[in-house]
């Protein structure tokens, strides 16, 4: 290969790495036009609002609230008829509110940012990539791992592992079913430096992830995500 080829191939990749890096990373930039939708199976994509397909909701069967005015909420005891109806039918209940209205909607960028990181930290998770997966999360989180759960009182099945590569696959083995269904960033929720990433599935509960900003990168700052209160 001529010398001239040789720059420009080590050109195209060096933009190609900061394309890619740019989606996850930076504080500015110019949203794109459109952030990137659909799902496929073993995927986790972006979908905007009012674009949901029939996905699960979190499954708790939460009642709306108290018909009868009596400010007591959901739990004092009325009588059967006085109960508004469950609303488990919908993807996202009412309970599910702390999560939903947390801080603001993220703008494209963020949006589509976030995505990613999800996609590529549910796509390590997949594979049982440990050493993928702890590139992705927050470094405090990182930092931590072996002390808090890799002995007592961790989890049983992290007991004994020294290294966050090792954590990692080890719980991705354990959450084998739960991450082989498609997984949706149905909507991304920002505050400051944190955000929460509502995820659907039409075979798994709703759930969410949060993601920390750390130095211009979103980072995740969950090890798996969790259901919807």
């Amino acid at each position: 290969m001529k010398l001239a080829d040789a720059i420009r191939l080590l050109i195209t990749m060096l933009m190609l790495l900061l394309s890619v890096n740019g989606l996850a990373c930076g504080k500015t930039g110019q949203p794109p036009h459109s952030p990137s939708t659909g799902a496929t199976s073993g995927s986790t994509h972006h979908s905007p609002a009012g674009t949901f397909p029939h996905y699960l909701n979190d499954g708790d069967n939460d009642p709306s609230g108290d018909a009868d005015n009596d400010s007591s909420a959901d739990n004092d005891n009325d009588y059967a008829e006085d109960r508004r109806a469950s609303d488990n039918t919908s993807y996202h209940e009412s309970d599910d509110r702390p999560i939903m209205a947390y801080g603001h909607d993220a703008n494209p960028l963020d949006a589509r940012r976030v995505a990613t990181v999800v996609k590529h930290y549910y796509a390590a998770a997949r594979n049982d990539n440990g050493a993928r997966a702890c590139s992705i999360l927050s470094l405090d989180i990182v930092k931590s791992l072996a002390q808090e759960y890799g002995q007592e009182p961790g989890p049983a099945y992290l007991r004994g592992q020294k290294t966050c590569s090792g954590i990692m696959a080890h719980m991705f083995d354990h959450f084998r079913d739960r991450l082989r269904s498609t997984i949706v960033v149905t909507s991304v929720r920002i505050a400051a430096n944190q955000a929460f990433a509502l995820l659907g599935s039409t075979k798994t509960s709703a759930s969410y992830i949060s993601l920390q900003r750390e130095e211009g990168c979103w980072r995740v700052a969950m090890l798996i995500g969790s259901m919807l209160p």
